[in-house]
């Protein structure tokens, strides 16, 4: 908490693209990792959603990385409930690292 973002270029997830730090440059970054096989997943993804909500106005940024090994198990989780916040996937279930 409170270090420089790690440098990364993920998928998007919901929408084509990606999502990389380089975009989201001059703008303070909340990253949450989720992943939807932990126990208490649905935790991470509301402390999330209320401070996107909160603070987006404000210029946050706050991106939700699902660590899932299998994407189709966070578009799944997304499509069925809907995020404010941007969803991304670390391929193959890897959390972005400094580099």
């Amino acid at each position: 908490a409170g270090a420089p973002a790690p440098d990364f270029d993920l998928v998007a997830l919901g929408y084509e693209g990606r999502v990389r730090l380089a975009d989201l440059k001059g703008r303070p970054i909340v990253l949450g990792m989720i992943d939807t096989r932990w126990p208490e997943f649905l935790d991470a993804v509301e402390g999330l959603e209320r401070t996107n909500r909160a603070l987006r106005g404000r210029g946050l940024a706050v991106v939700g990385v699902f660590l899932d090994s299998d994407p189709d198990a966070a578009l799944e989780f997304i499509g069925a409930h809907p995020v404010t916040f941007t969803p991304a996937h670390a391929p193959a279930g890897a959390a972005p690292a400094a580099r």
